[in-house]
């Protein structure tokens, strides 16, 4: 459909499609561009009425769920995010839409890029010749340690509360189940379960073949609730007419395999779901590291299961052992009175 007046838009944005569409035409795009804008304004609103919202509540957070949740539905060749740009800007210029605030310095990563850019222009003030002498040594510096923070992790009882908030009647419920299965035992990455292939799954000798960072291939053992949650899944929710060899797929004709956007959406829904708040892919990669080292194993063991290249990053860990820091912390003064 080339034709931006054939497009039909409802909900809650409808009574501003006529707007919009001018816009786009006053701002030169073409008939088919137009129509495009328009169709996602269509898409965006039926999305408004599901999550019952409406046009004064289109903030970049309502956007940015709009267009995980698009992704999320196997929409891999949907437009990117700049493309809804014109949507927002359209209404915030006639008052419907909130203004985008100012970013606020919130932490030392912040106040470091604001020296780095204060130096900056200091530098460029001394020369030309604003400025007698250059002022950047007079600027601070931020100071931020690596390996400061402690690895975010769910509990054993968070873990299990966001696997039971998949419905395992549903073909989507066993999926998303055997994807946070994956996640929380092995620690996959999201962009290593999407890209999880059928024959990368070794069912006789109880091995998965992992494609990681750098398309390093590396084996994993299967374990025992991870290979029940797998046979879950492809003994009939799979969808079986597709020509796809990826394991994990959408729910939807033409069942295009999930994107490593859509398995962390998945993780952040089946966290809002539970009630445990904002949790993406990567805390259940902390999560297996934490209950791996609870239940014995050592930082090089662990670090071979999440396949570090490096011993540093499997280090943070350290400091979640709270039995073995016991043996290192020194009795404070006076305990024994």
């Amino acid at each position: 459909m080339r034709d931006p007046a054939l497009v039909e838009v409802t909900g809650p944005l409808a009574s501003f499609a006529e707007v919009f569409r001018a816009r786009l035409n006053r701002s030169g795009y073409a008939l088919q561009s137009q129509a495009g804008h328009l169709r996602l304004m269509a898409d965006l609103s039926r999305w408004l009425v599901e999550h019952r919202l409406n046009g004064s509540g289109l903030s970049p957070e309502v956007v940015a769920g709009f267009m995980l949740d698009r992704r999320a539905a196997g929409h891999r060749h949907a437009r990117p995010a700049r493309s809804l740009r014109p949507l927002p800007e359209c209404l915030r210029e006639i008052g419907v839409a909130p203004a985008v605030a100012a970013p606020l310095v919130l932490g030392p990563v912040e106040v470091q890029r604001t020296g780095t850019a204060l130096r900056s222009l200091v530098r460029f003030l001394h020369l030309r010749g604003m400025i007698d002498t250059s002022l950047a040594g007079a600027v601070p510096t931020a100071a931020n340690w690596k390996q400061a923070g402690l690895p975010k992790y769910l509990t054993p009882e968070q873990t299990r509360m966001l696997l039971a908030s998949c419905d395992p009647a549903t073909a989507v419920g066993r999926r998303d189940v055997a994807i946070l299965t994956l996640l929380a035992r092995l620690g996959l990455r999201a962009g290593e379960v999407a890209a999880l292939r059928l024959e990368d799954i070794d069912w006789r000798r109880g091995e998965i073949t992992v494609v990681g960072k750098g398309n390093r291939h590396e084996r994993l053992p299967l374990p025992v609730d991870v290979g029940e949650a797998l046979v879950s899944y492809l003994n009939g929710s799979r969808p079986v007419t597709t020509a796809n060899r990826e394991v994990f797929l959408g729910p939807r004709a033409p069942h295009r395999a999930l994107t490593r956007g859509a398995v962390t959406q998945l993780v952040a829904r089946a966290a809002r779901r539970c009630g445990l708040g904002t949790i993406y892919a990567h805390r259940l990669r902390h999560t297996a590291a934490t209950t791996m080292l609870r239940a014995g194993a050592s930082l090089q063991e662990i670090g071979l299961v999440l396949r570090h290249r490096h011993a540093l990053s499997t280090a943070c860990y350290a400091k979640v052992d709270h039995e073995r820091l016991r043996e290192l912390a020194r009795p404070w003064p006076g305990d024994d009175l």
